[in-house]
């Protein structure tokens, strides 16, 4: 069962990626609020994010927080990763807001082709160094009830989810995590190319 941080149940959104802002119907969390990613894109994705549980339990109160600075997901997926995810020039980068706490960091980036094509990237730095940011447990019941596909050698825990539209690679290598999200029609060619993106992404971190 997945844990967080904050001490909230295993459904409860981690308070503490909220960034200090009340979740209510009328404020939605920072987030959903950016509005950088394509409609198709974003549901599953930021709910992955933010209804995980994370890793840490009791650690985290004993691991020293890292004076690291927020991590630039623009910056770790670059205009050439797009491209080559995408298979088409991409736009200019469109940078979220970062969100930040005591505990994490998190940063989103996208990038959107001329023929509905999209790639984006969310990272979360967390601040203790030994302790993992996210549970991949909590992210896999985030993700629904489709096949989940473990991938091998990326990472201390990597996998992707077909969310409909887009697929989504999850990694975890602590202290961080990101997913990376690819929009294409061919689902298969999807996950290839978020696959190599991920690797990209996490030789830069």
């Amino acid at each position: 069962m997945a844990t967080n941080l904050a001490g909230a149940g295993p459904a409860a959104r981690p308070a503490h990626l909220l960034a200090g802002r009340a979740q209510t119907a009328h404020n939605p969390p920072t987030l959903l609020r950016s509005a950088t990613v394509t409609d198709r894109a974003l549901p599953a994705l930021v709910c992955a994010v933010l209804a995980a549980g994370c890793g840490g339990g009791e650690r985290a109160q004993d691991a020293a927080p890292s004076d690291r600075p927020p991590l630039d997901a623009c910056a770790l997926l670059t205009s050439a990763d797009a491209e080559a995810a995408m298979g088409e020039p991409p736009g200019e980068p469109r940078a979220g807001d970062v969100i930040e706490s005591d505990q994490a960091s998190v940063h989103d980036c996208t990038y959107l082709g001329s023929s509905g094509s999209a790639i984006v990237l969310v990272v979360r730095h967390g601040k203790r160094p030994d302790v993992p940011t996210m549970d991949p447990d909590g992210v896999r019941q985030a993700l629904g009830d489709g096949p989940v596909t473990d991938v091998p050698d990326l990472g201390d825990t990597a996998f992707h989810a077909d969310v409909g539209g887009q697929v989504q690679v999850h990694v975890f290598s602590t202290p961080h995590y990101f997913s990376v999200g690819v929009s294409l029609d061919d689902s298969a060619l999807a996950a290839e190319r978020g696959i190599a993106a991920s690797k990209a992404v996490l030789g830069r971190l």
